[in-house]
């Protein structure tokens, strides 16, 4: 199944099945293709193309959202931070 996806979102290893707008507003002479190198990426993305159609059986697929977070594989493990140790509070002096 086709996504229609921003530019900005686009990354190595996509298929593009068609880039949205006039052919004389980029530099390819093909409308689909798989996105194979950082400089291609960098050439799409400095066009006047704002979205791509994408086809990811043929290439990548982008994250999965749910809540503004992404998903990812394998547990999700927090962060260990550090803490200080509790002391024990020293005695008050005994009066004398």
């Amino acid at each position: 199944m086709l996504k229609k996806v921003f530019v900005a979102d686009l990354s190595v290893g996509m298929y593009i099945q068609e880039l949205c707008g006039p052919w004389i507003d980029h530099p390819f002479w093909k409308k689909s293709f798989l996105l194979e190198d950082e400089q291609t990426l960098a050439k799409v993305r400095d066009s006047s193309i704002t979205h791509v159609w994408i086809d990811p059986a043929k290439g990548l697929d982008t994250p999965v959202v749910v809540q503004d977070e992404l998903l990812c594989e394998g547990p999700v493990v927090a962060p260990v931070v550090p803490i200080a140790p509790v002391l024990p509070r020293p005695s008050p002096p005994a009066p004398g």
